[in-house]
């Protein structure tokens, strides 16, 4: 199967997608082959010794599109204008609160608006409140947060807006093998065995949404997996109303995923050599930014537990009597099996860090149209 006649998917609904159409195929091969195992003039299976194996394989990409907020690269140096403009205030000094004395708000927390004097109850609060309207000083803004914000991509989607302005069309990757084999004996007329083995091998990823080291990845990444699991059974007919039967029985899987924008150190960002050796203990990826409130806009970083290992390892024993007398069935026997699940999965080992607009809107107890997620996550 290819992607000849496919079409580019769609995009989210009114946003029209105006990428190239990805790479999309799958392609699957393979066989079987069996029989009783014959080497001329050294051994002659025949009603005897028998062989069977399977093999597949499969290569496939599968196309996909998302669609995101992402914030105006403008805003990055703290210039808010083309958003909210320059006459009337949005973001509020964080560290201006006051409580203000008359009128309707009387005994609530304000604070004082960028670039503005003036105050809720008409005081002088605000009096040394100095900037510009909607623009927060280049000394209060985080430099670790500025940096980590260009991580983000620059809206793609023509007259977006400030919402849903951002379009990624890509394919997703998988290549998986599998093979099974085995070997049956006739030890003798009533006795027959069988050893079986099976493997496979997985390697894939999740898309990667912003062709980056801070793509969120749908709590998925890049992975690769390994699997195998024998067993070896033996059937004896003792007598005509007498069966036993013997199995053992193992099985492995190794699975190993980590963020589909790969190891990152925080230090990069600017965190200092502390935080990064804390992360190194588990991991180290792009720290997670969460936003809300006013400026509702879509995850940067990693989304959580995307770092992942397991190993597990099976193994059973069994054994029964089986005995028919007079048209019953009489069974016997025991099991014992030995399950050991060995797991890790980091939730957040750079960071998690969330933004809203409580932190830069007007009135710090009450939520507004004031106040922007962006703005509050910038001041640090």
């Amino acid at each position: 199967q290819n992607g000849a006649l496919d079409a580019v998917p769609f995009g989210s609904p009114g946003v029209k997608n105006t990428g190239k159409q990805p790479e999309q195929h799958q392609y699957e091969t393979g066989g079987t082959v069996g029989g009783p195992v014959m080497l001329p003039h050294l051994y002659d299976g025949h009603n005897k010794t028998f062989f069977f194996f399977d093999y597949e394989n499969r290569h496939s990409a599968n196309g996909q599109t998302s669609t995101y907020s992402v914030p105006n690269p403008n805003w990055l140096s703290g210039d808010f204008t083309s958003l909210f403009g320059t006459t009337t205030p949005s973001l509020y000094d964080p560290d201006s609160a006051y409580l203000v004395s008359s009128g309707s708000h009387k005994g609530a927390y304000a604070r004082c608006a960028y670039g503005s004097t003036a105050s809720v109850d008409g005081g002088s609060e605000c009096a040394n409140e100095g900037g510009r309207i909607n623009m927060l000083p280049a000394s209060r803004i985080s430099k670790v947060t500025q940096k980590a914000l260009g991580y983000f991509p620059a809206p793609n989607v023509s007259g977006a807006g400030t919402y849903n302005n951002y379009q990624n069309t890509g394919s997703v990757p998988d290549t998986y093998w599998h093979f099974d084999t085995k070997v049956d004996e006739n030890v003798t007329k009533g006795w027959h065995s069988f050893l079986r083995y099976s493997m496979s091998h997985e390697v894939g990823t999740t898309f990667n949404d912003y062709n980056n080291a801070a793509s969120p990845g749908n709590y998925g990444g890049a992975y690769h997996t390994t699997s195998f699991s024998g067993s070896f059974n033996n059937t004896v007919t003792f007598t005509p109303t007498l069966l036993g039967e013997f199995r053992y029985g193992l099985s492995k899987t190794d699975y190993n995923r980590i963020p589909v924008g790969g190891v990152f150190d925080p230090a990069t960002l600017g965190f200092d050599a502390g935080f990064s050796s804390q992360s190194g203990l588990e991991g180290k990826m792009f720290p997670h930014f969460g936003f809300g409130g006013n400026g509702g806009f879509s995850d940067l970083g990693p989304l959580g537990y995307e770092e992942f290992q397991e190993d597990p390892l099976a193994q059973s024993i069994a054994a029964s009597l089986v005995k028919i007398s007079h048209g019953h069935s009489i069974k016997v026997g025991g099991e014992f099996r030995a399950l050991r699940l060995n797991f890790y999965q980091w939730s957040y080992p750079s960071g998690t860090f969330s933004a809203d607009d409580s932190w830069t809107r007007q009135f710090p107890q009450s939520s507004d149209s004031t106040g922007f997620s962006v703005a509050s996550l910038l001041l640090g």
